[in-house]
């Protein structure tokens, strides 16, 4: 057991399910005793038995730790706080092994001892997928089998690489998948000095900040979390930010567009320059890092809005709004995301200073965007259309949603230009179809 462990196994997979409030199913049988070691301690048996064991010989590593399913389910519950009422009661398999338990005699007297009691494990393990679900998600839609730039396939490749991608998220994969001289990290970052040590190892031109907070199943989480979201959103860009600043590294800091409620002042749109008007957490905490980011040289901030993709993902809106029975009809801007890759690569080659509304020109409806995907992918869909105040009414959110119209003319002071909305909306569209057929 420990991180990274593939969720169909039994801590990662009850974790899980756990922090949604989901069931917890258990074979009648759950009593049966299990041996327990922590990854960690499998790893270093197995280097102490390459260095120190004999030839032909076969040895076991374990710790002698035995715990029942039931007794590791009780123990991911108490640790995450949650009911015990989770926990249900299925019908038993044919033949499930009554216990498991290993003799470790042999590698003991060569001097072999597991390190880490099964308390320690267990609560950093419980812990590192409750502060991880963004890998989870990931491994659940199946995003990971596109995802090979990840820090820990390159951890034998010490060689400098142009771009730094902190943050193994949605738009952090994304780039890292389109961007040859880029390596994306999921280095969970708690200091100055953990950036420095990134900085160091890669000796990048640029940094690339896509870590955050979301939240899940939406961002009406952070009004339940507000420490968790501005420790993600607004603490962590800046100390990202102040070891950038030490080793005079460029910055380029993912935004949000969701910080601008309701209608501009001018009628074409919110423009760089304007000044925020957020409502809930999420957008409170991203426009804070906005405000003290973009007072610093060598740095600046993207907005996106509402990003939009050509392969079905979890974070794609075509996806989120074709998976919805209730629709809200609302003009937004929208980012493209084939389109938002190659301006982020653009702002760090030109290593532009500022925050700029990464948005493509023009505005859409949310009826247009179902109607194309009625006409290009789906031709069985159905939804209910309703407005924003019924959204809330409903229990569908806790707040209303931010819409509203971006205009982007800092990107166009360094000759950067992004297709009309609707015209690159189309465009990915008909590659989605493409893709889902």
């Amino acid at each position: 057991y420990g991180p990274y462990q593939f969720p169909e196994k039994l801590i990662p997979l009850f974790t899980a399910n756990a922090l949604e409030n989901k069931s917890l199913p258990l074979f009648k049988s759950s009593q049966n005793r299990r041996e327990w070691i922590h990854v960690d301690d499998h790893n270093r048996g197995i280097e102490f038995i390459l260095l120190k064991g004999k030839a032909g010989e076969a040895y076991n590593l374990g710790t002698g730790v035995e715990k029942s399913v039931e007794e590791i389910t009780d123990l991911i519950l108490e640790n995450l706080g949650k009911p015990e009422s989770l926990k249900t009661y299925v019908a038993d398999r044919l033949g499930h092994d009554k216990r498991y338990l290993m003799d470790t005699t042999k590698i003991r007297k060569l001097g072999w001892e597991p390190l880490i009691s099964f308390e320690e494990g267990i609560r950093e393990t419980i812990n590192w997928y409750k502060e991880n679900t963004g890998w989870l998600e990931r491994i659940k839609t199946g995003e990971y089998r596109n995802y090979n730039k990840v820090e820990t396939m390159n951890n034998f490749n010490t060689e400098k690489k142009r771009i730094l991608i902190i943050g193994a998220g949605a738009m952090g994969s994304v780039c890292a998948e389109s961007w040859d001289d880029a390596v994306l990290v999921s280095k969970r970052i708690n200091s100055k000095e953990d950036v420095l040590e990134l900085l160091d190892k890669y000796q990048p031109e640029a940094v690339l900040n896509a870590a955050g907070v979301r939240g899940k199943p939406n961002v009406d989480w952070c009004d339940d979390h507000q420490l968790e979201t501005i420790l993600g959103n607004t603490k962590l860009p800046i100390i990202i930010a102040e070891a950038c600043q030490e080793r005079g590294v460029y910055m380029l800091h993912i935004g949000s567009g969701c910080i601008y409620y309701g209608e501009s002042p001018d009628p074409a749109g919110w423009n760089e320059e304007d000044f925020g008007n957020p409502k809930p957490t999420y957008s409170r905490a991203k426009y804070a890092a906005d405000l003290v980011l973009s007072t610093l040289p060598n740095v600046g901030i993207a907005r996106i809005r509402m990003p939009l993709g050509s392969k079905p993902a979890y974070w794609n809106l075509i996806d989120k709004l074709a998976s919805f029975e209730k629709v809200i009809d609302v003009e937004n801007s929208v980012t493209v995301v084939d389109d938002m890759v190659d301006v982020f690569y653009q702002l760090m080659t030109k290593k532009a200073e500022g925050i700029f509304h990464v948005t493509n020109p023009g505005t859409i409806r949310h009826k247009e965007i179902i109607a194309w995907y009625e006409e290009l992918v789906d031709p069985s869909h159905k939804n209910e259309w309703i407005t924003n105040e019924q959204l809330v009414e409903q229990g569908l959110a806790k707040k209303g949603r931010s819409n509203n119209f971006l205009q982007s003319k800092n990107l166009e002071k360094y000759g950067i230009r992004m297709r009309p909305a609707k015209e690159a909306l189309r465009d990915s569209l008909v590659k989605y179809g493409r893709v889902r057929k």
